[in-house]
Protein backbone atom coordinates (compact mmCIF):
# COMPACT_ATOMS: atom_id res chain seq x y z
CA UNK A 1 0.00 0.00 0.00
CA UNK A 2 1.38 3.43 -0.94
CA UNK A 3 0.11 4.99 2.24
CA UNK A 4 1.88 2.67 4.69
CA UNK A 5 4.00 4.59 7.18
CA UNK A 6 6.81 2.11 7.65
CA UNK A 7 8.63 0.79 10.67
CA UNK A 8 9.36 3.00 13.67
CA UNK A 9 12.80 2.87 15.27
CA UNK A 10 14.70 2.30 12.04
CA UNK A 11 17.14 5.14 12.68
CA UNK A 12 17.38 5.24 16.48
CA UNK A 13 20.89 3.79 16.42
CA UNK A 14 22.28 6.81 14.55
CA UNK A 15 21.29 9.25 17.31
CA UNK A 16 24.77 9.34 18.98
CA UNK A 17 26.31 10.26 15.62
CA UNK A 18 24.26 13.48 15.70
CA UNK A 19 25.36 14.65 19.17
CA UNK A 20 27.42 17.67 18.22
CA UNK A 21 29.05 18.41 21.57
CA UNK A 22 30.08 14.80 22.10
CA UNK A 23 31.39 14.63 18.54
CA UNK A 24 33.46 17.77 19.00
CA UNK A 25 35.20 16.22 21.98
CA UNK A 26 35.53 12.90 20.16
CA UNK A 27 37.07 14.42 17.01
CA UNK A 28 39.56 16.39 19.09
CA UNK A 29 40.80 13.23 20.82
CA UNK A 30 40.39 10.63 18.04
CA UNK A 31 41.93 12.65 15.19
CA UNK A 32 45.55 13.79 15.23
CA UNK A 33 45.33 17.39 14.07
CA UNK A 34 48.26 19.54 12.92
CA UNK A 35 49.94 21.45 15.74
CA UNK A 36 47.84 24.35 16.98
CA UNK A 37 44.62 23.03 15.40
CA UNK A 38 41.45 21.90 17.18
CA UNK A 39 37.72 21.51 16.50
CA UNK A 40 35.75 24.36 18.04
CA UNK A 41 32.28 23.38 16.74
CA UNK A 42 30.48 20.63 14.83
CA UNK A 43 27.44 21.20 12.61
CA UNK A 44 25.37 18.83 10.49
CA UNK A 45 25.83 19.81 6.85
CA UNK A 46 23.82 17.02 5.24
CA UNK A 47 22.00 13.90 6.40
CA UNK A 48 20.71 11.18 4.08
CA UNK A 49 18.66 8.17 5.24
CA UNK A 50 19.32 5.46 2.68
CA UNK A 51 17.93 2.08 1.79
CA UNK A 52 18.50 -0.85 4.16
CA UNK A 53 18.51 1.68 7.04
CA UNK A 54 21.90 3.08 6.11
CA UNK A 55 22.63 6.72 6.86
CA UNK A 56 25.17 9.12 5.36
CA UNK A 57 26.14 12.22 7.34
CA UNK A 58 28.30 15.20 6.37
CA UNK A 59 29.77 17.22 9.22
CA UNK A 60 31.08 20.77 9.01
CA UNK A 61 33.97 21.03 11.46
CA UNK A 62 34.94 24.54 12.46
CA UNK A 63 38.66 24.49 13.13
CA UNK A 64 40.58 26.93 15.26
CA UNK A 65 44.17 27.15 14.06
CA UNK A 66 47.18 29.20 15.04
CA UNK A 67 47.24 30.68 11.53
CA UNK A 68 43.47 31.39 11.46
CA UNK A 69 42.21 32.29 14.95
CA UNK A 70 38.76 33.09 13.53
CA UNK A 71 38.52 29.55 12.25
CA UNK A 72 38.12 27.70 8.98
CA UNK A 73 35.51 25.07 8.11
CA UNK A 74 36.22 21.62 6.68
CA UNK A 75 33.95 18.66 5.94
CA UNK A 76 34.10 15.12 7.32
CA UNK A 77 31.92 12.27 6.04
CA UNK A 78 30.34 9.31 7.82
CA UNK A 79 28.39 6.14 7.03
CA UNK A 80 26.23 4.23 9.53
CA UNK A 81 26.33 1.30 10.02
CA UNK A 82 30.02 0.70 9.43
CA UNK A 83 31.10 -2.25 7.32
CA UNK A 84 34.06 -4.34 8.43
CA UNK A 85 37.09 -3.38 6.39
CA UNK A 86 35.25 -0.53 4.68
CA UNK A 87 37.69 2.16 5.74
CA UNK A 88 40.78 0.13 4.83
CA UNK A 89 43.92 0.91 6.83
CA UNK A 90 43.11 3.23 9.71
CA UNK A 91 44.31 6.78 9.18
CA UNK A 92 43.75 9.33 11.93
CA UNK A 93 46.36 11.98 11.04
CA UNK A 94 44.45 14.89 9.50
CA UNK A 95 45.84 16.78 6.52
CA UNK A 96 44.58 20.24 5.57
CA UNK A 97 45.03 20.42 1.81
CA UNK A 98 43.96 22.98 -0.78
CA UNK A 99 40.85 20.84 -1.28
CA UNK A 100 39.95 20.73 2.43
CA UNK A 101 40.26 17.97 5.01
CA UNK A 102 42.18 14.94 3.71
CA UNK A 103 43.92 11.75 4.77
CA UNK A 104 41.33 10.40 7.26
CA UNK A 105 39.61 7.01 7.43
CA UNK A 106 38.67 5.13 10.58
CA UNK A 107 35.83 3.16 12.15
CA UNK A 108 34.30 3.80 15.55
CA UNK A 109 32.82 0.47 16.74
CA UNK A 110 30.88 2.14 19.56
CA UNK A 111 29.02 4.44 17.17
CA UNK A 112 29.11 1.79 14.40
CA UNK A 113 30.22 4.52 11.99
CA UNK A 114 32.89 4.79 9.31
CA UNK A 115 34.42 8.28 9.24
CA UNK A 116 36.52 9.51 6.33
CA UNK A 117 37.62 12.58 4.40
CA UNK A 118 36.44 12.81 0.81
CA UNK A 119 39.76 11.61 -0.61
CA UNK A 120 39.55 8.36 1.41
CA UNK A 121 36.11 7.25 0.23
CA UNK A 122 36.38 3.44 0.06
CA UNK A 123 33.88 3.34 -2.81
CA UNK A 124 35.89 5.82 -4.90
CA UNK A 125 39.54 4.73 -4.71
CA UNK A 126 40.26 6.57 -7.97
CA UNK A 127 39.79 10.02 -6.39
CA UNK A 128 43.51 10.44 -5.75
CA UNK A 129 44.34 9.98 -9.43
CA UNK A 130 41.44 12.19 -10.53
CA UNK A 131 42.89 15.03 -8.44
CA UNK A 132 46.55 14.45 -9.36
CA UNK A 133 47.50 17.34 -11.71
CA UNK A 134 50.39 15.47 -13.35
CA UNK A 135 48.38 12.30 -13.91
CA UNK A 136 45.34 14.15 -15.27
CA UNK A 137 47.41 16.41 -17.53
CA UNK A 138 48.78 13.34 -19.32
CA UNK A 139 45.38 11.67 -19.28
CA UNK A 140 43.52 14.61 -20.78
CA UNK A 141 46.29 15.33 -23.29
CA UNK A 142 45.91 11.76 -24.58
CA UNK A 143 42.17 12.35 -24.81
CA UNK A 144 42.70 15.43 -26.96
CA UNK A 145 45.17 13.62 -29.21
CA UNK A 146 42.42 11.13 -30.01
CA UNK A 147 40.56 13.97 -31.72
CA UNK A 148 37.88 14.74 -29.14
CA UNK A 149 36.22 18.14 -28.97
CA UNK A 150 37.79 19.00 -25.62
CA UNK A 151 38.10 22.72 -24.96
CA UNK A 152 41.01 22.41 -22.54
CA UNK A 153 43.85 24.14 -24.42
CA UNK A 154 46.42 22.24 -22.38
CA UNK A 155 49.77 23.89 -21.64
CA UNK A 156 52.97 22.09 -20.74
CA UNK A 157 52.33 22.63 -17.04
CA UNK A 158 49.81 20.63 -15.01
CA UNK A 159 46.10 21.38 -15.22
CA UNK A 160 44.19 22.82 -12.29
CA UNK A 161 41.97 20.16 -10.65
CA UNK A 162 39.13 21.60 -8.59
CA UNK A 163 36.51 19.43 -6.83
CA UNK A 164 33.05 20.90 -7.48
CA UNK A 165 30.69 18.40 -5.83
CA UNK A 166 30.95 15.13 -3.94
CA UNK A 167 28.43 12.55 -2.75
CA UNK A 168 29.76 9.95 -0.33
CA UNK A 169 29.95 6.48 -1.82
CA UNK A 170 28.55 7.61 -5.18
CA UNK A 171 30.48 10.19 -7.21
CA UNK A 172 32.77 13.19 -7.35
CA UNK A 173 32.63 16.08 -9.85
CA UNK A 174 35.90 17.80 -10.76
CA UNK A 175 36.61 20.77 -13.00
CA UNK A 176 39.80 20.67 -15.07
CA UNK A 177 41.17 23.84 -16.62
CA UNK A 178 44.32 25.52 -17.83
CA UNK A 179 45.44 27.37 -14.71
CA UNK A 180 47.58 29.82 -16.69
CA UNK A 181 44.49 31.10 -18.53
CA UNK A 182 42.75 32.15 -15.31
CA UNK A 183 39.21 31.53 -14.12
CA UNK A 184 37.73 32.37 -17.53
CA UNK A 185 39.21 29.22 -19.10
CA UNK A 186 36.42 26.81 -20.05
CA UNK A 187 38.11 23.48 -19.53
CA UNK A 188 36.35 20.22 -18.80
CA UNK A 189 34.18 18.76 -16.09
CA UNK A 190 34.62 15.14 -15.09
CA UNK A 191 32.17 13.08 -13.06
CA UNK A 192 33.71 9.92 -11.59
CA UNK A 193 31.45 7.18 -10.19
CA UNK A 194 31.71 4.35 -7.68
CA UNK A 195 30.37 1.91 -10.29
CA UNK A 196 30.14 1.58 -14.07
CA UNK A 197 26.98 3.64 -14.53
CA UNK A 198 29.03 6.37 -16.21
CA UNK A 199 29.41 4.28 -19.36
CA UNK A 200 25.64 4.04 -19.83
CA UNK A 201 25.22 7.68 -18.82
CA UNK A 202 27.70 8.80 -21.48
CA UNK A 203 25.60 7.06 -24.14
CA UNK A 204 22.36 8.54 -22.78
CA UNK A 205 24.06 11.94 -22.72
CA UNK A 206 24.95 11.60 -26.40
CA UNK A 207 21.48 10.49 -27.49
CA UNK A 208 19.64 13.06 -25.42
CA UNK A 209 21.98 15.81 -26.61
CA UNK A 210 21.24 14.90 -30.23
CA UNK A 211 17.50 14.89 -29.52
CA UNK A 212 17.56 18.33 -27.89
CA UNK A 213 19.70 19.79 -30.68
CA UNK A 214 17.19 18.52 -33.26
CA UNK A 215 13.95 19.43 -31.48
CA UNK A 216 14.94 22.80 -29.99
CA UNK A 217 17.52 23.98 -32.56
CA UNK A 218 20.05 24.21 -29.75
CA UNK A 219 17.95 26.40 -27.44
CA UNK A 220 17.92 23.61 -24.83
CA UNK A 221 21.15 21.66 -24.61
CA UNK A 222 23.48 19.52 -22.54
CA UNK A 223 27.16 20.21 -21.82
CA UNK A 224 29.05 18.99 -24.91
CA UNK A 225 30.12 15.39 -24.30
CA UNK A 226 33.82 14.53 -24.59
CA UNK A 227 33.99 10.86 -23.68
CA UNK A 228 34.19 8.19 -21.00
CA UNK A 229 37.32 7.00 -19.19
CA UNK A 230 36.65 3.41 -18.01
CA UNK A 231 39.70 3.23 -15.75
CA UNK A 232 38.61 6.32 -13.80
CA UNK A 233 34.91 5.54 -14.32
CA UNK A 234 34.62 9.15 -15.42
CA UNK A 235 32.26 10.90 -17.83
CA UNK A 236 33.89 13.99 -19.35
CA UNK A 237 32.15 16.99 -20.88
CA UNK A 238 33.06 20.54 -21.79
CA UNK A 239 32.56 22.97 -18.92
CA UNK A 240 29.27 24.80 -19.49
CA UNK A 241 29.54 27.35 -16.69
CA UNK A 242 28.21 27.59 -13.17
CA UNK A 243 24.54 27.00 -12.43
CA UNK A 244 23.85 30.22 -10.53
CA UNK A 245 20.16 30.16 -9.57
CA UNK A 246 18.23 33.18 -10.85
CA UNK A 247 20.92 35.83 -11.44
CA UNK A 248 19.99 39.49 -10.87
CA UNK A 249 19.46 40.17 -14.58
CA UNK A 250 16.96 37.31 -14.91
CA UNK A 251 13.65 37.46 -13.06
CA UNK A 252 12.50 34.28 -11.29
CA UNK A 253 9.45 34.27 -13.58
CA UNK A 254 11.69 34.26 -16.67
CA UNK A 255 13.77 31.50 -15.11
CA UNK A 256 10.59 29.50 -14.48
CA UNK A 257 9.53 29.89 -18.11
CA UNK A 258 12.95 28.61 -19.22
CA UNK A 259 12.53 25.68 -16.84
CA UNK A 260 9.11 24.89 -18.33
CA UNK A 261 10.47 24.92 -21.89
CA UNK A 262 13.32 22.67 -20.76
CA UNK A 263 10.92 20.15 -19.23
CA UNK A 264 8.77 20.04 -22.36
CA UNK A 265 11.85 19.33 -24.50
CA UNK A 266 13.16 16.72 -22.07
CA UNK A 267 9.83 14.92 -21.82
CA UNK A 268 9.60 14.57 -25.60
CA UNK A 269 12.71 12.36 -25.69
CA UNK A 270 12.57 8.60 -26.22
CA UNK A 271 15.23 6.81 -24.18
CA UNK A 272 13.96 3.25 -23.66
CA UNK A 273 16.81 1.99 -21.45
CA UNK A 274 16.15 4.34 -18.54
CA UNK A 275 14.95 3.00 -15.15
CA UNK A 276 11.39 3.58 -13.95
CA UNK A 277 10.64 6.12 -11.20
CA UNK A 278 7.05 5.23 -10.40
CA UNK A 279 4.69 6.32 -7.63
CA UNK A 280 5.81 3.53 -5.31
CA UNK A 281 9.46 4.52 -5.52
CA UNK A 282 8.57 8.15 -4.86
CA UNK A 283 6.51 7.15 -1.83
CA UNK A 284 9.31 4.95 -0.46
CA UNK A 285 11.59 8.01 -0.37
CA UNK A 286 8.95 10.02 1.51
CA UNK A 287 8.41 7.17 3.96
CA UNK A 288 12.15 6.94 4.64
CA UNK A 289 12.34 10.65 5.51
CA UNK A 290 9.23 10.31 7.68
CA UNK A 291 10.88 7.45 9.60
CA UNK A 292 14.03 9.54 10.13
CA UNK A 293 11.96 12.47 11.44
CA UNK A 294 10.01 10.14 13.75
CA UNK A 295 13.19 8.66 15.27
CA UNK A 296 15.45 11.70 15.39
CA UNK A 297 13.30 14.86 15.49
CA UNK A 298 10.62 14.31 18.15
CA UNK A 299 9.71 18.01 18.14
CA UNK A 300 8.56 17.59 14.52
CA UNK A 301 6.99 14.15 14.79
CA UNK A 302 3.32 15.05 15.32
CA UNK A 303 3.39 17.56 12.48
CA UNK A 304 5.14 15.11 10.16
CA UNK A 305 2.73 12.32 11.09
CA UNK A 306 -0.37 14.34 10.23
CA UNK A 307 1.15 15.53 6.94
CA UNK A 308 2.17 12.04 5.87
CA UNK A 309 -1.36 10.81 6.54
CA UNK A 310 -2.71 13.56 4.27
CA UNK A 311 -0.15 12.65 1.62
CA UNK A 312 -0.97 8.96 1.92
CA UNK A 313 -4.67 9.57 1.26
CA UNK A 314 -3.85 11.71 -1.77
CA UNK A 315 -1.27 9.21 -3.02
CA UNK A 316 -3.70 6.29 -2.89
CA UNK A 317 -6.08 8.25 -5.12
CA UNK A 318 -3.48 8.61 -7.88
CA UNK A 319 -4.01 6.67 -11.09
CA UNK A 320 -0.99 5.49 -13.11
CA UNK A 321 -0.37 7.52 -16.25
CA UNK A 322 1.85 7.00 -19.30
CA UNK A 323 5.42 7.82 -18.25
CA UNK A 324 7.71 10.38 -19.85
CA UNK A 325 11.44 11.04 -19.51
CA UNK A 326 12.01 12.91 -16.24
CA UNK A 327 15.13 14.53 -14.84
CA UNK A 328 14.42 13.16 -11.36
CA UNK A 329 16.06 16.03 -9.44
CA UNK A 330 14.85 19.06 -11.38
CA UNK A 331 15.20 22.45 -9.71
CA UNK A 332 16.75 25.84 -10.44
CA UNK A 333 20.37 24.84 -9.78
CA UNK A 334 20.23 22.18 -12.50
CA UNK A 335 19.88 24.87 -15.18
CA UNK A 336 22.45 27.21 -16.69
CA UNK A 337 20.37 29.94 -18.30
CA UNK A 338 22.02 32.31 -20.76
CA UNK A 339 20.60 34.88 -23.13
CA UNK A 340 19.57 32.40 -25.83
CA UNK A 341 20.18 28.93 -24.41
CA UNK A 342 19.36 26.78 -21.40
CA UNK A 343 21.75 23.98 -20.43
CA UNK A 344 20.59 21.04 -18.28
CA UNK A 345 23.15 19.50 -15.91
CA UNK A 346 23.33 16.48 -13.60
CA UNK A 347 21.63 13.67 -15.53
CA UNK A 348 22.31 10.95 -12.93
CA UNK A 349 18.64 10.60 -12.01
CA UNK A 350 17.14 10.46 -15.52
CA UNK A 351 14.26 7.99 -15.56
CA UNK A 352 10.79 7.26 -16.86
CA UNK A 353 8.18 8.77 -14.56
CA UNK A 354 5.15 10.99 -14.19
CA UNK A 355 5.48 14.39 -15.90
CA UNK A 356 4.42 16.07 -12.64
CA UNK A 357 7.40 14.65 -10.73
CA UNK A 358 9.77 17.31 -12.11
CA UNK A 359 7.12 20.04 -12.01
CA UNK A 360 6.37 19.38 -8.35
CA UNK A 361 10.03 19.22 -7.38
CA UNK A 362 10.80 22.51 -9.14
CA UNK A 363 7.88 24.30 -7.47
CA UNK A 364 8.82 22.99 -4.02
CA UNK A 365 12.41 24.17 -4.42
CA UNK A 366 11.21 27.57 -5.61
CA UNK A 367 9.33 28.06 -2.34
CA UNK A 368 12.56 27.21 -0.51
CA UNK A 369 14.37 29.72 -2.74
CA UNK A 370 11.79 32.40 -1.89
CA UNK A 371 12.21 31.68 1.84
CA UNK A 372 15.99 31.95 1.55
CA UNK A 373 15.69 35.26 -0.33
CA UNK A 374 13.03 36.65 2.01
CA UNK A 375 10.46 36.93 -0.80
CA UNK A 376 6.74 37.00 0.12
CA UNK A 377 4.08 34.44 -0.93
CA UNK A 378 2.94 36.87 -3.65
CA UNK A 379 6.30 36.48 -5.39
CA UNK A 380 6.07 32.72 -5.13
CA UNK A 381 2.55 32.76 -6.59
CA UNK A 382 3.89 34.72 -9.57
CA UNK A 383 6.66 32.16 -10.13
CA UNK A 384 4.21 29.24 -9.94
CA UNK A 385 1.84 30.93 -12.37
CA UNK A 386 4.65 31.65 -14.85
CA UNK A 387 5.93 28.06 -14.68
CA UNK A 388 2.58 26.34 -15.13
CA UNK A 389 1.28 28.71 -17.83
CA UNK A 390 4.48 28.31 -19.84
CA UNK A 391 4.39 24.53 -19.47
CA UNK A 392 0.74 24.19 -20.49
CA UNK A 393 1.21 26.52 -23.45
CA UNK A 394 3.82 24.12 -24.89
CA UNK A 395 2.50 20.74 -23.74
CA UNK A 396 -0.78 19.10 -22.79
CA UNK A 397 -2.84 20.30 -19.84
CA UNK A 398 -1.54 19.33 -16.42
CA UNK A 399 -3.28 16.68 -14.33
CA UNK A 400 -4.16 18.74 -11.24
CA UNK A 401 -4.38 15.73 -8.90
CA UNK A 402 -0.96 14.42 -9.90
CA UNK A 403 0.59 17.89 -9.70
CA UNK A 404 -0.77 18.42 -6.19
CA UNK A 405 0.58 15.04 -5.02
CA UNK A 406 4.09 15.47 -6.41
CA UNK A 407 4.28 19.13 -5.38
CA UNK A 408 3.13 18.39 -1.83
CA UNK A 409 5.34 15.29 -1.62
CA UNK A 410 8.36 17.32 -2.70
CA UNK A 411 7.55 19.99 -0.10
CA UNK A 412 7.55 17.30 2.58
CA UNK A 413 10.81 15.74 1.38
CA UNK A 414 12.64 19.07 0.98
CA UNK A 415 11.40 20.19 4.40
CA UNK A 416 12.60 16.93 5.96
CA UNK A 417 16.00 17.24 4.28
CA UNK A 418 16.53 20.69 5.76
CA UNK A 419 15.29 19.67 9.21
CA UNK A 420 18.64 17.88 9.56
CA UNK A 421 20.79 20.78 8.34
CA UNK A 422 21.78 23.23 11.02
CA UNK A 423 22.06 26.23 8.71
CA UNK A 424 18.67 25.82 7.03
CA UNK A 425 16.52 23.92 9.54
CA UNK A 426 14.40 27.03 10.08
CA UNK A 427 12.82 26.49 6.65
CA UNK A 428 11.24 23.12 7.43
CA UNK A 429 7.98 24.33 8.97
CA UNK A 430 7.41 27.09 6.36
CA UNK A 431 7.88 24.47 3.64
CA UNK A 432 5.50 22.06 5.34
CA UNK A 433 2.84 24.73 5.89
CA UNK A 434 2.17 24.79 2.17
CA UNK A 435 1.40 21.05 1.89
CA UNK A 436 -2.22 21.05 3.02
CA UNK A 437 -3.25 24.08 0.88
CA UNK A 438 -1.58 22.53 -2.18
CA UNK A 439 -3.37 19.22 -1.65
CA UNK A 440 -6.68 21.03 -1.14
CA UNK A 441 -6.68 23.83 -3.70
CA UNK A 442 -3.60 23.34 -5.87
CA UNK A 443 -1.98 26.50 -7.30
CA UNK A 444 -5.11 28.55 -6.53
CA UNK A 445 -4.30 28.22 -2.81
CA UNK A 446 -1.54 30.81 -3.24
CA UNK A 447 -4.13 33.45 -4.18
CA UNK A 448 -6.06 33.03 -0.91
CA UNK A 449 -5.30 35.79 1.65
CA UNK A 450 -5.71 33.33 4.54
CA UNK A 451 -3.08 31.01 3.04
CA UNK A 452 -0.66 33.87 2.45
CA UNK A 453 -1.06 35.03 6.06
CA UNK A 454 -0.55 31.48 7.33
CA UNK A 455 2.67 31.11 5.32
CA UNK A 456 4.10 34.19 7.04
CA UNK A 457 3.29 33.14 10.62
CA UNK A 458 6.27 32.70 12.97
CA UNK A 459 6.73 29.23 14.41
CA UNK A 460 7.57 28.41 18.00
CA UNK A 461 9.20 25.05 17.26
CA UNK A 462 12.95 24.70 17.68
CA UNK A 463 13.86 23.46 14.22
CA UNK A 464 17.27 22.14 15.21
CA UNK A 465 18.32 18.59 15.88
CA UNK A 466 18.73 19.43 19.56
CA UNK A 467 16.45 16.56 20.49
CA UNK A 468 18.74 14.16 18.66
CA UNK A 469 21.71 15.35 20.70
CA UNK A 470 20.12 15.13 24.12
CA UNK A 471 18.87 18.70 24.02
CA UNK A 472 22.39 20.07 23.57
CA UNK A 473 23.66 22.08 20.65
CA UNK A 474 26.83 24.05 20.08
CA UNK A 475 25.97 27.73 20.23
CA UNK A 476 28.65 28.42 17.64
CA UNK A 477 27.22 26.00 15.08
Amino acid sequence: MKGSLGQAGRFHAVRPALDRQALREYFNTRIRWPAGTSVSAVAIRRFWPGSRDRVDVEYDLKLRTSAQPDGTTVTLYARHPALNGEAGAERTAAELSEHGLAGLSFIDPRLDVTFHSFDRDPSLPQIGRCLDPSFMTARLAALQRRGTDAALALPDEAVDCRPMAYRRGKRIVIRYRNASLGSSARGLVGKSYADDRGAALAEVHRRLGDHLAWTTSGLVRLPAAVGYDPELRMVLANWAGSSTPVPPRCSPESWARCAAATLVALQSARLPDLPRHDERRHWEVLERWHAAIADLCPDLYSRAQSLVQLLAAAWDALSPRPPVVVHGDFYESQLIVKRRTTTIVDLDTLAWGDECLDLGNYLAHQWLWCLEKGLPPESYASIVRAMLEAYESQAFSIDETALACYWAGSLFRVGAIHAFRDRTARYTVPLWRLIEPVLGQGPEALDLPAVRRMLLEPDSHDMSLAAASGGRRDASS
